[in-house]
Parts: C-alpha cells; sequence; structure tokens
C-alpha cells in the first residue's frame, strides 16, 4: 500500500486540550485503523521550533509511528529544509534490491 505522511510542527508548549499520552492513544489508534482498512502505513513527522520548546511529546509521537524528530533552532535553523526532508526516508524504500536508485524531489504547495 501507499504511504502516509503527517508534518507536524509545534512550539511545543501545550496550552489547551489532552495530555501526551492521551494523544499518543489517539495517534496509534488512527494510524493502525488506516493500516487495517486502507493498507496506509502512516509516518508522522515532528519539528519543534525554539530552543525553549518541550522536545519530549514531539519525540515520543514521532518515535510512535516510526517517523522522525527533528528540532528546528530559533533564528539559525533550516526550517524548510528540514520540513522538505521527510521525503528521503520514503525513497530508502522504494527498491527490492541494492541496484536501485530513485531521485525525488519535495513536492510544494502554495495557496
Amino acid at each position: 500500500g501507499c504511504n502516509v505522511a503527517i508534518l507536524f510542527m509545534t512550539d511545543g508548549m501545550r496550552t489547551a486540550g489532552p495530555e501526551t499520552d492521551e494523544v499518543l492513544r489517539l495517534i496509534n489508534g488512527s494510524t493502525q485503523r488506516l493500516a487495517t482498512l486502507y493498507d496506509r502505513d502512516t509516518k508522522i513527522f515532528t519539528f519543534s521550533l525554539g530552543t525553549q520548546a518541550d522536545r519530549s511529546a514531539t519525540k515520543e509521537i514521532a518515535c510512535s509511528t516510526n517517523g522522525i524528530w527533528t528540532p528546528v533552532d530559533d533564528f539559525d535553523g533550516d526550517l524548510v529544509g528540514a520540513m522538505a526532508s521527510y521525503y528521503k526516508l520514503f525513497a530508502l524504500g522504494l527498491g527490492d534490491d541494492t541496484e536501485f536508485t530513485a531521485w525525488v524531489e519535495p513536492y510544494e504547495f502554495f495557496w
């Protein structure tokens, strides 16, 4: 089946809503339903913005789906580059043998 990528960025400051454990239960339930109903493997790529961000929840979310967590510093961090790099993980699994090479570019969508 196809892969599903969710990119989630946050300043890491929870101001409202459920605790991390409840969010993880919701995420895991939703990704399992996608896998069962539609044969979709869902990975969540999380980005913690700023040096003051609480990074533990975003790490847990990414790890729970075999995604990747990336910290992005306040002023010298490359947010665009960090968020565009998720496609590399999917490109790794495109070939069945060691002779396979895939060249991919990120898709940029502008409103």
